[in-house]
């Protein structure tokens, strides 16, 4: 936000550094209200206040501080909304699909469809960063955000909220091309006869490794491609 105050003519920044202090602790009682953690809501105010500022020139518009005060307020909450729906349309708890496998040991075809579930999501996570995964696994081991920031340094409320939410777009997107058997199509003839010699990059291996612990179809085409290459 200093970055962008910074780029801000000197009428404007000065008018900015006036209400900034009123429109905060306004907008922190709100977000506050609203069930937002002192952090939470410092990020969204943060994220709101260089909004408002990379857009809307008060000079021009001739804002006073208390109009400018009342339009941060309604960015705030409608930044608060935003995050929410956000939130809610990335929403994946991979611990709410997994059940134990005790839970349905009389069940042979649940316990198949359990397990295949599980088969699918450690496929899906091989798409992450090792940091991303890191904080994906901790989450769908029920850890709540303030629980995974403490485990994680350096880690502040904004940049996890990041982090989750590209993991959970990105297993959410491996997981159906898995399920769609998309990803048996992107492993085609080339790519498993690397695998078969060893010669692929590390990560590409590992990913076609988890693939075919589970999946049929591919272990067929890897055994005829094996026989293929004895004879």
């Amino acid at each position: 936000m200093q970055e962008t105050h910074k780029r801000l003519s000197p009428d404007i920044a000065a008018f900015y550094g006036i209400a900034w202090s009123s429109a905060r602790t306004s907008c922190l009682k709100i977000l506050r209200r609203r069930g937002c953690s002192k952090e939470e809501a410092e990020d969204l105010f943060g994220s709101a206040c260089e909004e408002v500022m990379e857009t809307v020139d008060p000079i021009k518009r001739r804002f006073t501080k208390r109009q400018m005060v009342s339009y941060m307020k309604k960015r705030c909450e409608s930044r608060w909304i935003d995050d929410k729906r956000r939130q809610s349309s990335l929403k994946f708890d991979p611990s709410s699909e997994v059940e134990t496998y005790q839970d349905h040991a009389e069940d042979p075809a649940r316990t198949a469809e359990v397990n295949e579930t599980i088969q699918f999501l450690e496929e899906a996570e091989l798409s992450l960063s090792p940091r991303e995964r890191r904080i994906f696994q901790l989450r769908a081991e029920g850890l709540s955000p303030d629980e995974i920031r403490r485990l994680t340094p350096g880690l502040s409320y904004r940049t996890y909220r990041k982090l989750i939410e590209r993991a959970n777009k990105r297993v959410k997107a491996a997981r159906s091309k898995i399920q769609s058997g998309q990803r048996c199509e992107e492993l085609h003839s080339n790519v498993l006869r690397e695998f078969i010699a060893g010669a692929g990059p590390p990560m590409q291996m590992e990913v076609v490794k988890a693939h075919l612990d589970h999946c049929r179809r591919c272990q067929q085409r890897c055994a005829h491609l094996r026989d293929a290459a004895v004879s």
